[in-house]
């Protein structure tokens, strides 16, 4: 194999322009990752959690994983939106009105699109609450559909959003600090969650009263 660094080519120009656009600020998540299989991710309630929102400088830019029993409580929006067509864009389409759609990232204008999820979800325990991004395949999850079999009547979509309500999972958080216009913002990003497994979870609470009887 030959490997030419940083060639002078339209692709690669291209490459690098979504990469320090776009690309250096995706979520990469471990396809491997397993709530079960990382015994030492620490437990976290919400009121708990509330220290990343009162020290915001210190939080950790990489990331810190937590785990969370909570229930999904309110949606902020419509969880599909019409996306660009191109491979490697997500970038939301403005509609036109007149059939076509226009993308501000690829400065192009569309006759089709792309259906993707991206979520807003409160999540809540008994200590409190939090608003957590929820993407494309953790919505899929969530929602039991892609992004294209959601819904599009009023009435259902409404039945489809309620169904996830109230129903305690495992929820997987990934909790960072990111610089967005000159100003730090904390952002909750779900990257797992499963049934609750009340074997385990009894053993958590043995565990968390064990070390209380300590102290």
């Amino acid at each position: 194999t030959q490997v030419e660094i940083d060639p002078d080519l339209p692709a690669a120009h291209e490459l690098r322009r979504w990469y320090i656009e776009e690309g250096m600020n995706i979520e990469m998540t471990d396809l491997s990752m397993q709530l079960n299989s990382h015994e030492n991710i620490p437990w976290k309630t919400f009121a708990q959690v509330a220290e990343y929102e009162s020290n915001m400088p210190s939080a950790p830019t990489t990331g810190e994983l937590f785990r969370v029993k909570a229930v999904c409580t309110h949606v902020r929006h419509d969880p599909v939106y019409k996306a660009c067509t191109r491979s490697d864009c997500k970038k939301k389409l403005q509609d036109n009105n007149d059939g076509t759609y226009y993308c501000s990232k690829c400065d192009l204008v569309y006759e089709d699109f792309k259906l993707l999820y991206m979520t807003s979800i409160v999540l809540s325990d008994s200590t409190g609450y939090q608003w957590v991004s929820f993407f494309e395949k953790e919505s899929e999850l969530l929602f039991g559909c892609p992004p294209e079999q959601f819904p599009q009547d009023e009435d259902r979509a409404y039945q489809k959003l309620m169904n996830i309500f109230g129903i305690e999972k495992l929820f997987l958080l990934r909790v960072k600090c990111n610089r967005y216009n000159n100003h730090d913002r904390i952002q909750f990003t779900c990257i797992g969650f499963e049934p609750i497994d009340t074997r385990q979870m009894s053993r958590f609470y043995l565990e968390d009263i064990g070390r209380l009887c300590v102290n």
